[in-house]
């Protein structure tokens, strides 16, 4: 029996065509175009409403490094009847998803999953397959996306049900595919999530007090010189500044998603979001707080503005989201998560970095590990809650203790 596995990428995972900018996170000289772009011109380009974008459907440099001449794939490509194995790797969709982030795991879990491949044999039970989508729309419409191609790839594998695998954002996709319509589900064998945001973060809506600042998004070393570089120009393309990063979000109906919903801080001895008076804001007060015009509201840096306007409507649509997708989950889910880094849990009362407390060792920097762990879906659809320790947010696919847990969450029956 085939059971095709589908990698869903988080947010800005996925490799896009947009206009004259490609945004690439495997191409250093695009990224550091976009950096140094203007701020209106980011806020164009990254905007579905004016900018259309499209997966790019060729494999980047390192990609085509990677899948070149290796042996598994090559035997694969002549089986099918592909060219060679980079036309095998573009045909599942590997093309997509940004190789620096999730390149190891598509080929960890392709050898992982088919260790018969590897032995020259032909047995595949688990083709791995990548699904790139546009982060920057809502994830609804990302959801009818995943379900059309969890549809084709049935069809091509002649496979009944597939198995998702989702990092952070992807995760959303995934469970939204689930919660609007009935026939998704039965499609799919079972969902692992590796640090979704379940709940939101509250890195998401600090942010938008802050910007995105070194001294609370933690920066990769200076001795980590790639992952410096990605992480510094990451950080000067979506704002340094709470205006910046106001501006952007402004045109992003996904990432806005990722705000804390009502759900968020259930399981916690104390409100994550209070005022100057002790008052919980969080919690079921959240999507109020988010519209209020003072240090707390997320427009306050653009007041008066058709930017927070704009903010407005994302933040509506955001509300409907979540009331939507609300704690559904596929009946059978594996969570993976990562914990022991500092990560934003609370924001306190302040103006600037005022409202930043000392960050809890509770996720993987970005996601909290109360909102990652499942803990508010069903009990009896979470077969399984692992935490990775000391493994950063946008390198969980490329930790081998989480590969290793996908794998064991795969093949284990049920």
């Amino acid at each position: 029996m085939i059971t095709p596995v589908i990698l869903l990428p988080g947010v800005m995972g996925t490799r896009l065509r947009l206009g004259h900018l490609p945004w690439d996170p495997d191409d250093p000289a695009a990224m550091l175009e976009w950096r140094g772009a203007e701020l209106e011109t980011k806020r164009e380009l990254l905007s579905p409403g004016h900018t259309t974008g499209e997966i790019d459907d060729e494999l980047g440099l390192t990609a085509r490094a990677s899948v070149w001449l290796d042996p598994v794939l090559q035997r694969l490509a002549a089986r099918h009847g592909f060219t060679d194995e980079k036309e095998l790797a573009i045909a599942r969709g590997w093309a997509g998803p940004a190789w620096g982030f999730y390149g190891r795991a598509l080929l960890g879990l392709q050898r992982g999953l088919n260790p018969d491949l590897d032995a020259g044999g032909t047995t595949e039970p688990f083709p791995v397959f990548g699904f790139g989508y546009d982060w920057r729309q809502s994830n609804l419409t990302s959801a009818a996306e995943l379900h059309e191609f969890v549809d084709a790839t049935r069809r091509t594998t002649s496979a009944d049900q597939v198995i998702l695998v989702t990092h952070s954002m992807g995760g959303l996709v995934a469970r939204a595919a689930c919660g609007v319509d009935q026939h998704f589900a039965p499609k799919v064998a079972k969902v692992i999530h590796v640090g979704q945001p379940a709940d939101g973060a509250p890195t998401c809506y600090r942010r938008f007090l802050t910007g995105v600042v070194a001294d609370f998004d933690d920066h990769a070393p200076i001795t980590d010189p790639v992952s410096w570089v990605q992480e510094h120009v990451l950080a000067h393309i979506i704002g340094t500044t709470a205006r910046e990063y106001a501006t952007l979000m402004s045109e992003l109906p996904g990432p806005m998603q990722l705000l804390p919903n009502t759900r968020f801080g259930a399981q916690l001895d104390q409100p994550w979001l209070i005022d100057t008076t002790g008052t919980d804001i969080g919690g079921a007060a959240a999507y109020d707080t988010y519209r209020r015009s003072d240090q707390f509201g997320i427009t306050t840096s653009v007041a008066g503005t058709a930017i927070a306007d704009a903010l407005f409507r994302r933040l509506e649509e955001a509300e409907q989201f979540h009331e939507l997708i609300g704690g559904v989950s596929h009946p059978t889910t594996v969570c993976i998560y990562g914990t022991g880094i500092a990560t934003d849990r609370y924001t306190r009362p302040g103006h600037g970095h005022g409202h930043l407390v000392p960050r809890s060792r509770t996720g993987d920097g970005t996601v909290d590990e109360c909102s990652a762990n499942g803990a508010t879906f069903a009990a009896s659809s979470v077969r399984g809650a692992t935490p990775v320790p000391d493994v950063e947010h946008s390198k969980l696919l490329l930790d081998d203790t989480v590969l290793t847990a996908i794998v064991a969450a795969i093949q284990l029956d049920g």
